[in-house]
């Protein structure tokens, strides 16, 4: 990778920044599209105000990719044992607002993908830069968030979620299909998985 790249864990301070890259990076997917409408400024205003209303969450672990400290990537995710959409999110209480109600229902669904895979490590999103796709910085990241995510106390199971465009480039990062299962903003949702071995 290019000199002056580092990957660290992101700070409180820096989450606000993270969620403009990570308006920035999805504006032109499908489900943006589906979430947002099709006028490219109004999606991506409605796209960033709604990515800076989700809180930070400590326990999360979130990768950042920065290059001379310009944050370029994120991988955010859960660790092993503590995933996020099993733990936080409640299949009781459906949001009023339209996008957010949207992102709850492929929650909920996440949650029943998730239900038969034991204890799991999460990745939620995974987020590099539009002028750097391509570059390497996503094999990048998600090699150092599984790395991260090993254990000394024995294998951990990690979970994703992708689109069915992108699952050769999970399966080329060694994950494996689970399952399909309904998402509401764009075609199923695949969930994905990889088991890591303990840390030696």
């Amino acid at each position: 990778m290019d000199d002056g790249l580092t990957f660290r864990l992101l700070r409180a301070d820096e989450w606000a920044g993270a969620m403009t890259l990570v308006a920035r990076s999805f504006h032109a997917e499908p489900f943006s599209a589906a979430l947002f409408g099709d006028a490219p400024l109004l999606r991506f205003a409605q796209a960033h105000r709604f990515y800076q209303a989700l809180p930070w969450y400590g326990a999360d672990r979130n990768l950042g990719a920065f290059l001379d400290d310009v944050l370029v990537g994120l991988s955010l995710g859960s660790p092993p044992g503590g995933c996020h959409v099993c733990e936080h999110v409640d299949p009781e209480r459906p949001p009023a607002d339209p996008a957010e109600h949207a992102e709850w229902v492929f929650e909920v669904n996440t949650q029943h993908a998730h239900a038969d895979q034991g204890s799991h490590a999460w990745v939620s999103r995974l987020v590099v830069d539009p002028a750097l796709q391509g570059s390497g910085l996503g094999r990048a990241l998600i090699a150092g968030t599984l790395e991260g995510f090993r254990t000394d106390h024995g294998p951990a199971r990690v979970l994703l979620e992708c689109q069915p465009h992108r699952e050769s480039w999970y399966l080329g990062c060694g994950f494996a299909r689970v399952r399909r299962f309904p998402d509401p903003g764009q075609p199923d949702c695949l969930l994905m998985r990889v088991d890591l071995d303990a840390r030696h």
